[in-house]
């Protein structure tokens, strides 16, 4: 699921898609919000990426400003990383799909061997 914010002069919309494909989601919204003059992903969520759980979104904080924040997740619920900060959704989600694969593939998904990394 990818939910892109669309800005027009008096406003914003949201437009949520099943996808995890950002062009794709795009492309939708572009076609829902034909008069909107920026488009921006605001948040990527995926379920399956490999078992796991994974999701960046771009929230306001408290204090009135922007933070990405971040989650990956195994299957049985073990948080392999999360956090918040700065830099973009797409980038935080390529990461947290850079943290899964090395989990799995080079700590055989093992949470004590992760935490002693």
């Amino acid at each position: 699921m990818i939910k892109i914010k669309a800005t027009f002069d008096n406003g914003v919309r949201y437009a949520e898609v099943e996808t995890t494909s950002i062009e794709q989601a795009m492309q939708a919204a572009q076609t829902r919000y034909l008069r909107a003059s920026k488009f921006e992903v605001v948040s990527i969520k995926d379920e399956k990426y490999r078992g796991c759980k994974i999701e960046a979104s771009e929230e306001e904080a408290l204090g009135g400003w922007s933070n990405v924040y971040w989650s990956a997740f195994s299957s049985d619920l073990y948080e392999i990383n999360s956090g918040f900060g700065g830099g973009s959704v797409e980038e935080m989600f390529d990461v947290m799909k850079s943290n899964v694969d090395d989990f799995l593939d080079n700590f055989d998904g093992d949470p004590e061997k992760w935490d002693e990394r």
